[in-house]
This record gives C-alpha cells, structure tokens and sequence, in this order.
C-alpha cells in the first residue's frame, strides 16, 4: 500500500539532518559506553582484568562511537531506501 503524503512528508523530515542528529549521537554514545562495558565484563568473567588502564578504555570507547557513527548512517541509509520503494508502514 502506498504512503500518503501526509506519511511521506513525516518520514522524510525524520530522515532529514535536522531529524538525523540527535539519533547520530544517541548511537555514539551507546556505542561508547557499551563497547568497552561488554569488553570489560568479558574479560571479568575470564578473570583477566589486569591489563586493563584508562588508555584501553579510551581507545574502546572511541572504536564504540566509530561504530556507533557507521551503524547510524547504514540504518539511516536502509531507512532512506524503505521510503524510496514506499515499504514503510503508514502511521494510522
């Protein structure tokens, strides 16, 4: 079934910068806090946490909003592309 435009418009705007942003940074900061977390508990469980210092959280952290950053723009992508062919679900 085909969107109405009234369904078209709300998705596009959604999918704009504007609507875009604060879903870009909600997936940085997921990313950066629960890539190390989850490498933390890991280790913790193998009980091998003493390698672990502030730099190699850092550099966890940065390589969680690294992949924050490209799984928003993928899912911002796919998104774009189920409006294109009008898959999305109307909001009635």
């Amino acid at each position: 079934m085909a969107l109405s435009p009234q369904d078209k418009t709300y998705y596009e705007e959604k999918l704009e910068v504007k609507g875009y942003i604060p879903f870009f940074f909600a997936t940085l900061i997921v990313g950066g806090i629960s890539v190390p977390f989850l490498l933390f508990l890991m280790d913790w469980s193998a009980g091998s946490t003493s390698h672990w210092n502030a730099h190699l959280v850092g550099t966890l952290m940065a390589m969680g909003c690294m992949l924050g950053s490209v799984v928003s723009i993928v899912m911002n992508l796919i998104f774009r592309f189920l409006l294109l062919m009008g898959w999305l679900p109307s909001r009635r």
